[in-house]
């Protein structure tokens, strides 16, 4: 994942991203520095690059020993840093931050950051949202589920 090629680059960090989701594979992670290559790469000017990075880094957090890892590599100032950035990696950058706001006391910077602020709110309301949604389809009959006018 080391060089000039982005393209390369961009499809070994794939690689990595659909690896990353089995355990075994971590310890050869560490092994070989591939964690820290990835927080290295967050930084690449490629945006392609970043999204690949940015979906194993992803992945890689559902673990609270990569977190702790990543964010140990400076991972989490390089996310929040990225937030700037009005591309779709905003997003998944932001979900993963979020994992990271429930333990983490390093998260003040992400936690008081406008976009943060701002699409946090937008989670929230979708998730009352789909929580009213779901209250209302349970309270429906079978009757009023199968209706449809069109066939009538």
């Amino acid at each position: 994942m080391r060089g000039n090629d982005n393209e390369s680059v961009g499809a070994a960090a794939d690689v990595v991203w659909d690896l990353s989701s089995y355990k075994h594979v971590l310890p050869v992670f560490h092994s070989f520095g591939v964690i820290s290559l990835l927080v290295e790469l967050l930084r690449s000017d490629d945006s392609n690059v970043k999204e690949k990075v940015c979906g194993a880094i992803s992945q890689l957090s559902y673990d609270y020993a990569e977190r702790v890892v990543i964010a140990d590599l400076g991972g989490i100032s390089v996310l929040i840093s990225m937030l700037e950035d009005e591309s779709k990696l905003k997003i998944m950058l932001l979900k993963r931050l979020f994992v990271y706001t429930r333990w983490c006391d390093r998260m003040s910077g992400a936690l008081s950051h406008p976009v943060f602020l701002r699409v946090r709110g937008q989670m929230v309301q979708t998730r009352a949202a789909e929580l009213r949604l779901a209250e209302s389809v349970r309270q429906m009959t079978v009757d009023e589920l199968t209706w449809n006018p069109a066939l009538g």
